[in-house]
């Protein structure tokens, strides 16, 4: 299939046609139901020009696959994962964690660099930047979501990697992408629903429906899919953001409470990300919670504490001041107090500091050096 890259922008819009494509459940459970459905293989597109597979079908089919591997790969390590994760702790640093356990820590994830003295950290972070260090805690683990893909775009063969399969860089030194995935979003939203003859575009189905609806599904098709796959992932970053704050908003529970929690929608997000397990009862799942946010406020309570410390050390450094009298040569210098004197030593401000006026208990002499 070729593709008409006059029509087509940066974030991949465009009208080409493209074979169809259907998500149904998958038989998975947790995260990998979140990030790899079923994608069926009916068009018979091998698609791609010398070899390279341009049908957007399996690209997003091997996208998800490519984050849901990651994703797996961070949760349960293999042999030679886990030596380099120990060899890195070794060294002080810390291994990339799997979305679960930031979700449940609560903490963003810092450069292993930022402790290295003498500057040398923030040297290295000005030659590397990473947006990804300046991000919420959401939108650092929809990014760790999203990240696996190495494979081509609707452009090409991808030989960078890190872009998604529109040729989005899923992380970079000034992008964010969890924001750039909603602003393309409303760009898809926008042109599929302007005004067209004889049609209406229909956001839960994502198709046309009315008299010329075929004609026009099959024009937009490729726009029509990534519209449905950006949705997709709104839909995880909104999950992200309902875990987040489940935790942190999460309040004390009897039994009978807990029961009535464990039913709802918040609830089931936690397990689909495997925050807590569902094969725990309800008062083991109870008192994990309980411990998953007592120990995001320990941490916070840390964190503030090491703050007001590096402040006051910082103020404490401060160079002082300590100028008590004025320069006698500069016939209108200002002291420490924000007075000023003649060189005569007399006070030229209007400001008695401390109701010594001239001539009173404390005599100036010709030097303008307080003499007693």
């Amino acid at each position: 299939m070729a593709i008409d890259y006059s029509k087509m922008s940066v974030y991949g819009d465009t009208y080409e046609d493209t074979e169809n494509i259907n998500q149904e459940n998958s038989n998975e459970t947790g995260i990998a139901e979140i990030l790899l459905p079923t994608i069926s293989n009916n068009s018979g597109d091998g698609g791609g020009v010398g070899g390279i597979p341009m049908s957007t079908q399996s690209l997003i089919g091997d996208f998800r696959k490519a984050t849901k591997d990651r994703t797996n790969s961070l949760t349960n390590p293999n042999k030679i994962q886990s030596m380099f994760n120990s060899g890195m702790e070794m060294f002080g640093m810390t291994p990339q964690r799997d979305i679960a356990e930031m979700m449940r820590s609560g903490q963003v994830d810092v450069r292993n660099t930022s402790g290295i003295p003498l500057g040398i950290g923030a040297g290295i972070a000005r030659i590397l930047p990473d947006k990804y260090y300046n991000m919420s805690l959401d939108d650092q683990v929809f990014t760790q979501a999203m990240m696996g893909y190495d494979g081509p775009t609707v452009f090409g063969e991808n030989s960078m990697g890190n872009k998604d399969p529109y040729g989005l860089n899923v992380r970079s030194g000034l992008g964010n992408y969890a924001e750039a995935v909603q602003e393309s979003f409303d760009r898809l939203t926008k042109t599929l629903t302007k005004n067209r003859e004889g049609v209406t575009f229909n956001k839960e189905t994502g198709e046309y429906e009315g008299v010329n609806a075929d004609a026009v599904n099959k024009q937009t098709d490729l726009i029509r899919k990534k519209y449905k796959d950006r949705e997709m992932q709104l839909n995880i970053k909104d999950d992200i953001s309902l875990i987040n704050s489940t935790i942190k908003n999460f309040s004390n529970m009897d039994d009978e409470d807990f029961k009535r929690f464990i039913k709802s929608k918040e609830y089931q997000k936690l397990v689909t990300y495997g925050v807590v397990s569902k094969k725990d009862t309800p008062s083991v799942t109870l008192r994990k919670l309980k411990k998953i946010k007592k120990d995001r406020e320990e941490k916070e309570k840390e964190e503030r504490l090491t703050l007001l410390q590096k402040l006051q050390a910082k103020k404490a450094k401060a160079p002082k001041d300590t100028t008590r009298y004025a320069d006698k040569d500069d016939k209108n210098s200002v002291s420490s107090s924000g007075l000023t004197y003649d060189q005569g030593g007399g006070k030229t401000g209007s400001y008695d500091e401390a109701g010594l006026a001239k001539g009173g208990r404390v005599g100036y002499g010709t030097g303008g050096i307080v003499s007693l």
